[in-house]
């Protein structure tokens, strides 16, 4: 079976008060699959919405980006993964990848932190994620989740107004086992490691 999972996401972040920052994040996701005598599968649509807080233990100043000594941020916090994202069971049979899914059909629960370091338009990000997950209606568990990420990142200032961040960087994911009614699936579970890189654009 040769699978593709391609996805896009709408993300903001939203400061309450002068401590606390809460993400939300909504993918889109289009996959599909060819099976051994080419008949094709194609799903679309919403993913699974997360919900985000964080709390600054320590904050930057708000002029940090162009400060002349480095600055450090450390956030703590936590959140949830919605079931907005559809799942069929009958997607699971069959599948080299169990998650070719919309959603996992369940309410998952994530802890996170991240720490990052600024010096001037130079920017270095390290993320920590731990996401434990529960049993959706159709009795099926995906494994618990580490995520792992490091970033290194320039700022370059279009206006004063408008900025553009170009990054690179290395990131790592760690699945347990996934369960169905109770049994572990066979072949799940495992890890894998990316390169990433990206562009961020802030008005």
């Amino acid at each position: 079976i040769n699978e593709n999972f391609n996805t896009v996401q709408a993300w903001g972040k939203f400061p309450v008060g002068k401590r606390v920052l809460v993400n939300a994040l909504l993918p889109y996701h289009s996959h599909n699959r060819t099976f051994a005598d080419n008949t094709e599968q194609t799903i679309n649509g919403i993913g699974d919405a997360t919900v985000l807080a964080y709390y600054n233990v320590v904050r930057q100043t708000p002029d940090s980006i162009i400060s002349i000594k480095p600055e450090h941020a450390l956030q703590i916090g936590g959140g949830v993964k919605m079931p907005t994202g559809s799942f069929d069971a009958a997607n699971i049979e069959g599948s080299v990848n169990p998650s070719f899914q919309l959603g996992t059909g369940s309410w998952d629960y994530i802890l996170a932190a991240n720490y990052g370091i600024t010096h001037r338009n130079w920017g270095f990000a390290a993320l920590l994620n731990y996401t434990i997950k529960t049993e959706n209606s159709k009795s099926y568990l995906f494994g618990n989740q580490w995520n792992a990420a490091l970033n290194t990142y320039k700022t370059y200032y279009v206006s004063p107004s408008v900025s553009l961040t170009p990054q690179v960087g290395l990131g790592a994911e760690y699945f347990e086992e996934n369960q169905e009614f109770n049994l572990t699936v066979p072949d799940t579970g495992g890890k894998v490691y990316f390169a990433r890189f990206g562009i961020e654009a802030n008005y």
